[in-house]
């Protein structure tokens, strides 16, 4: 019998109050756009790294990995910026709202991350780095989205969202038949202030 190893991944969570307004709006969204599954606000994360099944003796070495890059990091300030899907444009397989604010840190803190992680075996993303917050998976509409329409609502929800300063990442880990689904593991605090 094969022993379940825990799914884990790094991100950055978003600000409590900005996770509020968020799940506000999406209430409303889910009224119009039918999609299979709404993110739960819990949920709402900025992936850096998805580590997949990972062996729990792995675990401490990914924990010191982090904590020494989280130690070099300066914090930082973001928004929500833009909106958008992937997959089909009539049928999208995910609805996510985009990020805005210094993305350039938010960018090398997600290098950094990766290439820390290479000597426990991890193997880099090939694909850019495309920093968002998944809200919805899987349209189920009859007509196609109706992207216009969609669009002219989120940015009634860009401009009542605020900026959050990012001064954590942790690592979580994923139970697929639980809501909320991802469990915080270890929070890794940046201990650099941005200089003043």
């Amino acid at each position: 019998m094969k022993i379940e190893q825990p799914r884990l991944f790094v991100a950055v969570p978003i600000d409590p109050s900005l996770r509020v307004i968020i799940a506000i709006q999406c209430k409303e969204l889910q009224q119009k756009y039918p999609f299979q599954k709404w993110t739960d606000p819990e949920d709402y994360h900025i992936t850096l790294k998805f580590l997949g099944e990972t062996p729990s003796e792995k675990v401490e070495a990914i924990q010191e990995v982090l904590l020494a890059v989280s130690q070099t990091t300066v914090p930082f300030l973001l928004n929500v910026k833009g909106w958008g899907t992937f997959g089909r444009t009539a049928a999208p397989s995910i609805l996510w709202a985009g990020i805005g604010g210094e993305v350039e840190l938010l960018t090398r803190l997600q290098r950094q991350v990766e290439e820390a992680l290479v000597p426990l075996g991890y193997i880099k993303e090939d694909r850019p780095f495309h920093p968002h917050l998944t809200l919805a998976r899987k349209y189920l509409g009859k007509s196609s989205l109706e992207a216009a329409g969609l669009q002219q609502q989120l940015a009634q929800l860009e401009g009542s969202l605020i900026q959050w300063s990012v001064n954590h990442m942790v690592l979580y880990q994923s139970h697929l038949k639980r809501k909320p689904m991802y469990e915080p593991l270890s929070t890794f605090q940046f201990l650099n202030e941005p200089d003043s």
